[in-house]
């Protein structure tokens, strides 16, 4: 079983088991024939908190599919603008055209070997990618143009190197990440409030599995958030195919 299956196991298993604990304590703790008044207020309790706990499941794993979607889409484009540099470089043809090309190797390869284990570690500094770029930035710079076409190219490429840092900084703000303390606090204080409100319904067979698959899916629901929180990480870690694939073609 790999590292994914087994962590997804784990967190649903262990949120299956803790809502089937909860509720058959509190089941226990209150009696086996709650008054009809206290079945109502169960009742309502349950609906508001349960709505409310969906929301809050929906919108942070809306959102962080929403970053980890938006940052496929960055790498993409950040690979495109590294191959457009060599490109418009290469069409330049003037001096110091070499010296872009060989920053631009450079900063993939920095971004792949160094820089990528830096964010899945936390280490979000960022200095060594930062580094490589501001060898591309100042090639272009300095690039010395004399007819129409090199002077277009010389203000495409100063563009493509901004842009460049800026795929840079987003995916360092990424992996500066958020405070995931409160969601985690409100979303197991949810579970076990949920829980505790089923102690209005016999803990039968029946009841038991109904329980348990509202565990099932609510723990599928944390896995998957999990798996997005940090883009960086197993289980749901992005690896910089774009940039590898783009060194492959500018190595040539």
């Amino acid at each position: 079983m790999n590292q994914t299956l087994l962590t997804a196991f784990f967190i649903i298993a262990g949120t299956v088991v803790m809502i089937l604990l909860v509720y058959r304590a509190t089941h226990w703790l209150v009696g086996r024939e709650p008054e009809s008044v206290t079945k109502e207020l169960s009742g309502s309790v349950l609906g508001r908190v349960s709505a409310l706990h969906a929301l809050i499941l929906g919108l942070v794993f809306a959102q962080l599919a929403l970053d980890y979607r938006v940052l496929q889409t960055d790498l993409g484009s950040e690979a495109d603008t590294v191959r457009q540099i060599v490109t418009d470089a290469q069409l330049h043809g003037g001096a110091g055209t070499e010296d872009i090309i060989a920053g631009a190797k450079d900063y993939i390869d920095v971004v792949v070997t160094q820089e990528w284990q830096d964010l899945a570690s936390a280490k979000a500094v960022g200095s060594a990618g930062r580094t490589a770029w501001l060898e591309i930035y100042q090639g272009t710079l300095n690039l010395e143009s004399d007819t129409a076409v090199q002077k277009r190219l010389h203000d495409n490429l100063v563009a493509k190197a901004r842009a460049l840092d800026t795929f840079r900084s987003k995916r360092l703000n990424i992996a500066s990440g958020s405070n995931q303390v409160p969601f985690w606090f409100a979303a197991i204080a949810g579970l076990v409030i949920i829980s505790v409100s089923y102690f209005a319904f016999a803990p039968s067979g029946l009841n038991i599995v109904f329980v348990a698959l509202f565990g099932v899916y609510n723990g599928i629901t944390l896995f998957l958030i999990y798996a997005f929180a940090n883009p960086y990480v197993p289980p749901g870690a992005l690896e910089p195919v774009a940039l590898s694939h783009v060194r492959v073609l500018i190595g040539q």
